[in-house]
């Protein structure tokens, strides 16, 4: 309610008509004092309660405008004070208040005693009215009952409207005397607790079926309630959280309580208190909420074995990061300060992972690639998922990182795992293509080697003739020596396989392997200790050592050391996965390593492919490691490379290791006289070219033949020729029936027939025709018209001994 001002003013107060202003900010109090320029009362100024109540000793007040707020003694203490003092507790108050404005407040300053409550900033032209009425109403001490019968009107005004307060505010008010017990609610308070009033008056705080807990949900006592220790302490408690459990319902709500202990006098005791509580059980439910989700987040942060980190999106320093974020960058907890993620970072990635931040980066993060060198100078491969992001009003990134270092090996072994067996898948059909390409050649090289040999030998040929036959015949040899290469790559080659010591192969090409890498190159052998045997071809061994040292030398331009050792190595699962086709056992390894000029991955990897040469052109065929890569896979053996450029080579050759000894069986050699003879001889071959030699060299000595295109055709033959037949010449590799099927049919058959081998192609029984080299029933093609005529006398000499060695059937 604003007043009209007076038109009676006077620049001057009458004698005796003061107005006390106390507030602790003289700014305030002379912006007061201007507002009340105009009134008829002097104003006395005081800074603090004890100056206002010093001033009251000497002046007697007709109006008191208190600020709330001040240090030490407030305006409600001083309020308080002057009402218990007889002299001046008639002064009419007048609270005002910038920092108090709720109607908890307000309600205190009228129990207090104040005829009125403003809030800063004020209404002047309110303030002047109001002092005005107050001066008049001192004015006319005279008119007392008017004045009390205004005041009064005042009080119940104020005492309406704080009741209209009191039943409409949302938040309960509960009014308890002395001892605690319950002497009003408003029914804000009854529908916060779902009581009924008349289940609440006269009880006291723990009465209820209602059990309070405290801000941790832990059963408080009667007396530690908030109005009870207001009560029992008098001093106020704002704000406490506390909480009602209700058993019978399993129902709790969380409270927001203020209570605040009253005197009837100034001085008097205790004897009341309200407590004002709002329900916050939605707030408190939320609060415990975002403290489980923060917990849950901060143990997913710390927990988690990926990196996480926070950084400032332009400047890339570290806000956060977790234990795993520190362990990749090799940091201690805590986080050093001013520790910037790019410091970590190639420029080039700097930029990228800043770019990532951008105003057009996508929001739900992009994958990046980096390398981190961590502070302890070791670097690693991570993978970065970042994310822009606001976080309190700075532009940041998130980035979750993995370590992929350890992935990415792997994944380079396994691709490399991969290139070996593809490589090996490659070289294993090259091989297969080149036997059979050899298989075919040979046959045709036993043609012209045949025939031409006999036209040499032939009395009708001109001397001229027989010199250019020569020629051919030694181009037919050379020919067959790249066939035996090519038979050597694809593991199709006739072989003797021994038992051998690899000490003692090594130390025979001593001699051999120093006129081969000169003078220039230090040879160095190093035997093993107690060295296991290998079943192996001995000259095959000696090709591949030859053949590994003449690429050594090729290698060692300015010459350098080839080393030979040997040793025993047992191969075990791990290893063996990492060199596909080498399989877990005991071996023997011969290793032959070279100080040369090296070469580079691309190129290690097809050093074995035939006719792949690093050579200049007219340097070489391309057909040794190609030969030594098959001659060991014929051995059941396993060779592997390593080799760098300016770091030399190494090979290591890996055979299977055997245990006890047996005999060599050696092949004595067969002299090598024209011989002939008047057996019957069956011989079986698919290609007609080659039957028809070896039909015409044998029929040219004497002998009586028969023929046949395979085995099924030759156990025709067998059975229809009623004669005894004395020799089986057969190929070893033909279609329909191979020939080691048809000597173990002609072992039931005709068990007195002796079966001589040919092949220059032996397919899948590479260890059977080991053992016939052996027993000396085998012969290469392509072959010359001598071997084969001393092969079959000599075949058919040892069976007509065998026959009279054995005693007469009685």
């Amino acid at each position: 309610m604003t007043a009209e001002p007076t038109s009676t003013t006077s620049s001057q107060p009458p004698p005796g008509l003061f107005i006390l202003a106390v507030d602790d900010r003289p700014a305030n109090l002379i912006a007061l004092e201007r507002v009340l320029a105009s009134v008829p009362a002097k104003v006395i100024k005081a800074h603090n309660g004890e100056e206002a109540l010093a001033a009251a000793l000497h002046h007697r007040f007709a109006l008191a405008i208190l600020d709330v707020q001040m240090p030490g003694m407030d305006g409600y203490e001083l309020a308080e004070i002057m009402r218990g003092d007889p002299t001046i507790a008639s002064t009419p108050i007048i609270f005002v208040s910038a920092a108090y404005s709720d109607e908890s407040h307000q309600f205190r300053g009228y129990t207090a005693g104040a005829v009125d409550y403003l809030v800063k900033p004020y209404i002047p032209e309110v303030l002047l009215s109001k002092v005005r009425i107050f001066l008049e109403l001192a004015r006319h001490r005279h008119d007392l009952e008017g004045l009390v019968a205004e005041r009064t009107r005042a009080l119940a005004e104020s005492e309406q409207r704080h009741r209209t307060l009191y039943e409409t505010m949302v938040q309960g008010v509960v009014y308890q005397g002395a001892s605690g017990a319950i002497i009003d609610a408003n029914p804000a308070a009854l529908r916060i607790l779902g009581i009924q009033r008349s289940d609440l008056l006269g009880r006291d705080s723990g009465s209820s079926e209602w059990h309070a807990v405290d801000g941790d949900g832990f059963p408080l006592p009667g007396e530690a309630h908030p109005s009870m220790r207001a009560l029992r302490t008098g001093l106020p408690v704002f704000d406490e959280v506390m909480g009602l459990h209700h058993p019978i319902r399993d129902q709790r709500t969380w409270l927001s309580v203020t209570a605040i202990p009253q005197r009837r006098t100034g001085a008097g005791p205790i004897d009341h208190v309200y407590t004002m509580f709002s329900d916050i059980t939605a707030r408190r439910v939320a609060e415990q909420q975002l403290e489980a989700s923060e917990r849950a987040l901060r143990a997913v942060f710390e927990g988690t074995q990926d990196g996480i980190l926070v950084a400032d999106r332009h400047t890339l320093t570290l806000r956060l990061a977790n234990h795993a974020m520190l362990g990749m960058l090799a940091l201690e907890a805590p986080l050093p300060a001013a520790t910037s993620l790019g410091d970590f970072l190639t420029g080039e990635q700097r930029a990228e992972v800043i770019a990532c931040g951008g105003d057009d980066a996508r929001t739900q993060g992009t994958r990046v690639e980096l390398v981190l060198t961590r502070r302890d100078g070791t670097a690693i491969m991570a993978e970065a998922s970042i994310t822009p992001l606001v976080l309190a009003g700075e532009r940041c990134i998130i980035a979750v990182v993995r370590d992929i270092t350890q992935q990415r090996r792997q994944e380079r072994e396994q691709q490399r795992l991969m290139d070996d067996v593809i490589q090996a898948q490659k070289m294993e059909s090259i091989g297969v293509f080149a036997g059979g390409v050899a298989h075919d050649f040979n046959n045709l090289l036993a043609v012209i080697t045949g025939y031409v040999e006999m036209t040499i030998e032939s009395e009708d040929t001109p001397q001229q003739a027989r010199e250019d036959l020569l020629e051919v015949r030694l181009a037919a040899e050379r020919s067959a020596e790249l066939t035996r290469k090519l038979l050597a790559f694809g593991r199709k080659q006739a072989i003797r396989r021994v038992p051998l010591d690899l000490n003692v192969v090594a130390h025979n090409t001593d001699k051999l392997l120093r006129r081969i890498i000169g003078e220039d190159i230090k040879l160095s052998l190093q035997p093993g200790e107690d060295l296991g045997l290998v079943f192996a071809d001995n000259g095959q061994l000696e090709q591949v050592i030859m053949n590994l040292a003449a690429n050594a030398r090729d290698a060692m331009k300015a010459g350098g050391v080839l080393r030979l050792k040997t040793y025993n190595r047992q191969v075990d699962g791990e290893f063996a996965m990492r060199h596909p086709g080498l399989a877990p056992g005991e071996y023997v390894v011969l290793q032959v390593a070279d100080t040369g000029c090296g070469m580079d991955e691309v190129t290690a990897r097809r050093v074995f492919e035939p006719y792949f040469t690093t050579k200049p052109e007219g340097q070489g065929t391309g057909l040794g490691l190609s030969t030594v890569y098959g001659i060991v896979k014929q051995q059941d053996g396993h060779i592997t490379l390593t080799s760098a450029p300016g770091a030399g080579t190494t090979f290591d050759i890996y055979l299977p290791r055997v245990k006890g000894a047996v005999s060599d069986g050696a092949v004595t050699a067969v002299a090598s006289l024209r011989v002939g003879g008047t057996e019957t001889v069956l011989v079986v071959e698919d290609a007609d070219p080659v039957r028809s030699l070896a039909v015409r060299i044998l029929d040219a000595a004497g002998y009586k033949l028969l023929t046949a295109v395979d085995g099924l055709d030759a156990l025709r033959v067998c059975a229809s020729y009623p004669q005894p037949i004395d020799l089986v010449l057969t190929d070893v590799v033909m279609p329909r029936m191979s020939g080691d099927q048809l000597a173990a049919r002609l072992e039931d058959e005709r068990p007195d027939v002796r079966v001589l081998f040919m092949s220059g192609y032996v397919g899948d029984a590479r260890q059977r025709i080991g053992e016939l080299v052996a027993r000396k029933n085998f012969i290469a093609k392509p072959f010359s018209v001598q071997e084969l005529l001393t092969m079959v006398r000599s075949v058919l000499d040892r069976r007509r001994t065998r026959l009279q060695q054995e005693p007469e059937t009685p």
